[in-house]
């Protein structure tokens, strides 16, 4: 892609170690998709940031997908969706 160009990813993420309760919701529903579905698997955030590889993030980086529209007010209070669907835009340099 050419310099300048930009890439959007989202991804199911799974909760840091800061969050056990969290962390262990996210390891169950994986473990239920595998199961069920044969696919779904939740990301380490070191994981999702590897897929950008040397691409410059934009701001607010790695977030939350409600972070991406923070000024909305009817923003979904859930910390299972505030904690699981992250994503990010990196341009190339």
């Amino acid at each position: 892609m050419p310099s300048g160009s930009y890439l959007a990813i989202s991804s199911l993420r799974r909760p840091g170690l800061d969050l056990p309760e969290q962390r262990a919701i996210t390891i169950r529903g994986e473990a239920l998709l595998v199961g069920t579905l044969g696919s779904g698997r939740w990301r380490e955030d070191s994981d999702i940031l590897s897929w950008f590889g040397d691409w410059e993030m934009i701001e607010p980086g790695l977030v939350s997908l409600l972070d991406w529209r923070s000024d909305e007010p009817d923003r979904v209070p859930f910390p299972e969706i505030q904690n699981s669907f992250f994503g990010g835009v990196a341009r190339k340099k």
